[in-house]
């Protein structure tokens, strides 16, 4: 079977997962989540025997060692730059609120001058 198949096929499984969630009657709910679930279920395998898919696993375990690789930061480190992003936050706020009132300063009293 060529990729391109492949891929019809894990679209159309999991549209038909879909379609069949809404033929089911509502009165049987666990039907219809089921079957959502075996039309997913079954696409992802699909998927998964593809070209596209062998290469998302492998992109998957390489992402996966990469994060193994960070060094992440401690948790005084996270709460001191929380701390100076939050004051930078605020120190901003009130200089453009500054800012903003006395622009909203001067158009009033050129409004006044005006009228």
């Amino acid at each position: 079977m060529s990729e391109r198949q492949k891929m019809i096929l894990v679209g159309a499984l999991a549209t038909l997962g879909v379609l069949a969630y809404f033929l089911i009657p509502s009165t049987q709910p666990l039907a219809q989540v089921a079957a959502v679930l075996v039309g997913v279920f079954a696409a992802a395998g699909v998927f998964l025997t593809s070209e596209k898919g062998r290469g998302s696993i492998v992109f998957v375990r390489e992402a996966v060692a990469e994060a193994g690789k960070v060094v992440w930061p401690s948790r005084k480190e996270v709460v001191q730059t929380t701390g100076v992003i939050m004051l930078m936050v605020s120190v901003i706020a009130i200089f453009l609120w500054m800012v903003d009132f006395g622009l909203l300063w001067l158009v009033q009293l050129i409004m006044r001058q005006e009228s």
